[in-house]
C-alpha cells in the first residue's frame, strides 16, 4: 500500500473511532441505573510497588468520568511509558449499547491491524506521532466490553503474582546484557557495572551442564474481570462455578441490569504476594544477575 493512502485511511479510522465514541458518550449517560469505578493510580518508577489501592468513584462522579476516559488517548502528566490508564468497574444501563460498542471495537480493530500490517515495529511509532501525536495507542486499541444479558455474577480481581519466562540462546543473552550496560545500581559505579557483565559474558562461553538462561520478570500487577452468567443464558442451561467469560479490566463493562439484578465483586487493593504457592517444577534456578532478571535454569535430576 502506498504510504499517503496509509495515512489517509488511518487517519480516517481514528477520526471514526472518536466520532462514534462522541455519538455514544452522548447517549449511555441518559440511561445509567448505577456506576461504581475504580481508578488505578499511576507510579512513579517502572517496577510496580508492593501495594496499590484503587481510587473509588460511583454514580455522577463514575459517569463523568468514563465519559471523559473513552476519548482519552494522550499520555497524562504522570504516566510513565510501560504503564496504561485503567478504569475497572460496572456501568448498569436499562438500555443495550451493544451494537454500538461493538462498532467501536471492530473500527479500533481495523485500525490495529492497518498498523500492524503495513508497518514494521519500529516505524510504528513514528507514524503514530507524525499523524496523531503523543497518544498511547494501547488506549486506543482496547476494546470496551459490553453485554446484552444480565450476567448473574461478576468478579474483579488482579493478576500481578505471577511471572513470564522466557527462554533466551547464549547469542540473545550476550546482545540482552550488552544492552544493559548503562544501567548501573546506585551502589555501583559506571566501570563496576561494567566489569561485572563483562564477566558474565565470559562465563556464558562455558555454561553450567544442561542449563539454559532464562528471562524471569513478575507480571506488572493489572485487574481483571470475571463474568459468570445466569442458567437461562448459558448453552447448557446450568449454574457453572467457572467464569463464561474473562478479560482485563481496563474499562468498565457496560451491562444490562435495569433491577440491579448482577452481584459485583468490587476490586479491593493488590498486595504482592511473595509467599504465594508456586507449582511444582522439574526446572531449579539460580541467579546469573537477578538484578537484570536473568536466570540460570538446569532440570532436577
Amino acid at each position: 500500500m502506498e504510504t499517503a493512502n496509509l495515512y489517509a485511511q488511518l487517519i480516517e479510522r481514528f477520526e471514526h473511532i472518536k466520532q462514534l465514541l462522541r455519538e455514544v458518550n452522548s447517549q449511555w449517560p441518559l440511561h445509567v441505573v448505577d456506576a461504581e469505578v475504580f481508578q488505578i493510580p499511576f507510579y512513579p518508577t517502572p517496577e510496580p510497588p508492593k501495594e496499590i489501592h484503587p481510587i473509588h468513584f460511583s454514580d455522577h462522579e463514575a459517569v463523568n468520568l468514563i465519559q471523559k476516559v473513552l476519548l482519552q488517548f494522550e499520555w497524562q502528566e504522570v504516566q510513565l511509558p510501560t504503564q496504561a490508564a485503567r478504569y475497572p468497574g460496572i456501568i448498569r444501563l436499562n438500555k443495550s449499547f451493544t451494537k454500538k460498542f461493538n462498532a467501536i471495537n471492530e473500527t479500533k480493530d481495523e485500525l490495529h491491524a492497518l498498523m500492524t500490517d503495513h508497518l514494521t515495529p519500529g516505524n510504528r511509532a513514528k507514524v503514530r506521532d507524525k499523524l496523531f501525536g503523543s497518544i498511547s495507542m494501547v488506549q486506543v486499541y482496547r476494546h470496551i466490553f459490553s453485554y446484552e444479558q444480565t450476567p448473574r455474577k461478576v468478579v474483579f480481581s488482579w493478576i500481578g503474582n505471577t511471572f513470564s519466562v522466557k527462554k533466551m540462546s547464549i547469542p540473545e543473552t550476550v546482545k540482552f546484557l550488552d544492552s544493559k550496560r548503562s544501567l548501573a545500581p546506585d551502589y555501583l559505579d559506571f566501570e563496576e557495572w561494567n566489569q561485572i557483565i563483562d564477566a558474565e559474558i565470559s562465563l556464558l562461553a562455558n555454561p553450567p551442564p544442561n542449563a539454559t538462561v532464562q528471562l524471569k520478570k513478575r507480571i506488572a500487577p493489572h485487574p481483571r474481570m470475571m463474568t459468570f452468567l445466569n442458567a437461562y443464558d448459558r448453552p447448557d442451561q446450568k449454574i457453572s462455578t467457572q467464569c463464561d467469560f474473562s478479560h482485563h479490566a481496563n474499562l468498565p463493562l457496560f451491562l444490562v441490569d435495569p433491577k440491579q439484578e448482577t452481584i459485583i465483586n468490587p476490586l479491593k487493593s493488590f498486595q504482592q504476594n511473595d509467599n504465594y504457592t508456586q507449582r511444582r517444577r522439574r526446572i531449579e534456578t539460580r541467579p546469573l544477575i537477578e538484578k537484570l532478571n536473568l536466570f540460570w535454569a538446569s532440570p532436577i535430576e
